[in-house]
């Protein structure tokens, strides 16, 4: 049995497409949870991609928490998450 989820075509368009998802400093392209394994690939307004997990640095926030389709950051003292095509 394969632990893999397809992801939504919208994204995989959106991912590849300039300027197609929301216009944010940083938009998460998707996550993975697994008891042994936790990332997430975040893609920056810049157009870079990166695979992250709890502790990395996202611009000036801290990754606290990767949940399906969610990464929670603290950024200057609060608590701020980021959603799966920046909803």
């Amino acid at each position: 049995m394969s632990d893999q989820t397809d992801t939504p075509q919208e994204t995989l368009r959106a991912a590849t497409i300039e300027n197609a998802m929301h216009q944010s400093w940083a938009t998460v392209l998707g996550t993975v949870v697994k008891p042994e394994e936790v990332r997430a690939l975040i893609r920056y307004s810049s157009g870079r991609i990166a695979n992250v997990t709890p502790g990395d640095r996202v611009g000036r926030g801290t990754v606290v928490a990767i949940e399906d389709g969610v990464v929670v950051l603290t950024l200057n003292g609060e608590t701020r998450k980021l959603r799966v095509g920046g909803v």
